[in-house]
């Protein structure tokens, strides 16, 4: 997962890779700081798929984390 992750970080440089994406895998490896970081680019990106981080279970492990609560803040 991180491999993968890490390829398609150095992809985003030059072209557009969908946060989200970065930021399951990210959280799949056990990289939190890193999942989230991704998952704040994918909000600014306008990520259409950001409504389904609260059931992804991709992202269980970062629930808990504050930074993660703050996607749902009005």
């Amino acid at each position: 997962m991180r491999e993968a992750a890490e390829t398609l970080t150095v992809r985003a440089r030059t072209r557009y890779v969908m946060g989200m994406l970065v930021a399951a895998l990210y959280a799949e490896a056990g990289d939190m700081k890193a999942a989230i970081d991704w998952l704040e680019r994918a909000y600014e990106q306008h990520g259409a798929l950001l409504e389904y981080i609260r059931i992804s279970p991709e992202f269980e492990a970062l629930r808990p984390d504050p930074r993660f609560r703050t996607f749902f803040a009005a």
